[in-house]
């Protein structure tokens, strides 16, 4: 299954513990994100360091696996379909996932944000609804 991840989803695979740390790394999914994307993260690595209990070296390891494991598209790749994107959408820091989603066939998108809810052009998961999907796929969880 392929997804755009927006940089909630990441934050919160940083600072949890729970399933959206195993989504991020399993083999059933291929990610797309923007650039951006890890420009965001460094810029809360503190932040991160803080809710998580990770030190600095051990984030800097995640790091450098979620650089490998999650697939960067260039804007170049996508930015004709910022305007489009940025009329679909109230919060216009998601407006280049949105507009890599809609150059990518409309990828469906994994995100905890609501905003993207009220727009209907794209497919959006929440990490519940994308859990229940993977179950119903037949990807077994590792007990929490």
């Amino acid at each position: 299954m392929d997804l755009v991840i927006d940089a909630s989803i990441v934050f919160t695979g940083l600072t949890g513990v729970g399933i959206t740390k195993e989504i991020i790394f399993s083999d059933v999914i291929v990610l797309y994100s923007p650039e951006f994307l890890f420009d965001e993260i460094d810029k809360y690595k503190s932040r991160i360091t803080e809710l998580s209990g990770l030190s600095k070296q051990e984030l800097e390891i995640i790091l450098n696996k979620l650089r490998s494991r999650i697939i960067i598209v260039p804007r170049e790749k996508f930015e004709n379909f910022l305007a489009t994107a940025n009329s679909l959408i109230s919060d216009k820091d998601d407006t280049e996932y949105l507009a890599l989603s809609l150059s990518m066939n409309k990828l469906p998108i994994w995100s905890n944000d609501l905003h993207f809810t009220k727009q209907s052009v794209v497919k959006v998961f929440t990490t519940s609804e994308l859990t229940h999907v993977l179950k119903s796929l037949g990807y077994t969880f590792s007990p929490s």
